[in-house]
């Protein structure tokens, strides 16, 4: 296959080398998703994320500095101050968490500056979620949406997410530049609540062993092999 620069060739997903089972859990055909709470309050690198899916996050329970909401009334201009404040989650527009399904992208390098930069964020997506992985080729993407359209009672809706400076663009799609590094490629599941920790799991009965492949050799080299670009 001829591939041209920043073509999409697939997804990657990695899991630790003593954690296998539930890599091998997915190929069966397990769907395991994660709340955006989950992220918000984890203090593992690359995981945590106190501002997952929305503009802002506050929590108590985290250490964080207390925060003070003030209202006030429109019809005299009091003003009543709320300060024993537990949580409080901001997001743009109308937005609602969703169970996540995180994975990375992988684009053809558009040059050798990028070439580098995907090597070192495959490094670093390897030192926070660990060496093993499965990848899935993009011939065989829609194939896996469509199982897990067929198997989910969720509504479910996917896409890569953008990086941004600009926190008041921050959302289930939009993430802080800090973790552009991720590349992600995320998959979203119905509505759960802000503070919801319970993962959403389903089961797709074709599973993916015949379309996502464990541990592979993934290779970018020249025609003639004489030069190897890249390899995971």
């Amino acid at each position: 296959m001829s591939w041209k620069s920043n073509d999409y060739i697939g997804m990657i997903k990695f899991f630790q080398s003593d954690k296998e089972f539930y890599l091998d859990k997915l190929l069966s055909g397990l769907i395991h998703c994660q709340t955006p709470e989950v992220y918000r309050i984890s203090d593992m690198e690359g995981v945590s994320d106190r501002f997952e899916s929305c503009i802002h996050s506050y929590r108590h329970d985290r250490n964080d500095d207390d925060v003070k909401i003030t209202i006030k009334k429109h019809s005299s201009g009091e003003e009543i101050e709320i300060t024993d404040v537990l949580s409080l989650t901001l997001y743009q527009s109308e937005q609602k968490d969703s169970w996540l399904s995180c994975w990375m992208s992988l684009r053809i390098p558009e040059d050798e500056e990028e070439l580098e930069n995907l090597k070192d964020d495959i490094t670093r997506m390897k030192a926070n979620f660990g060496n093993s992985f499965v990848f899935l080729p993009v011939n065989n993407v829609g194939e896996f949406f469509k199982r897990i359209e067929k198997s989910t009672t969720e509504k479910f809706t996917h896409c890569e997410v953008v990086y941004d400076g600009d926190r008041n663009n921050w959302g289930s799609f939009c993430k802080s530049l800090d973790y552009s590094y991720q590349r992600e490629y995320r998959l979203s599941f119905g509505e759960c609540s802000s503070l919801e920790k319970e993962p959403y799991m389903f089961s797709c009965p074709e599973g993916f062993s015949d379309i996502m492949y464990k541990n592979p050799k993934i290779k970018l080299e020249s025609k003639d092999r004489s030069r190897v670009w890249l390899e995971i």
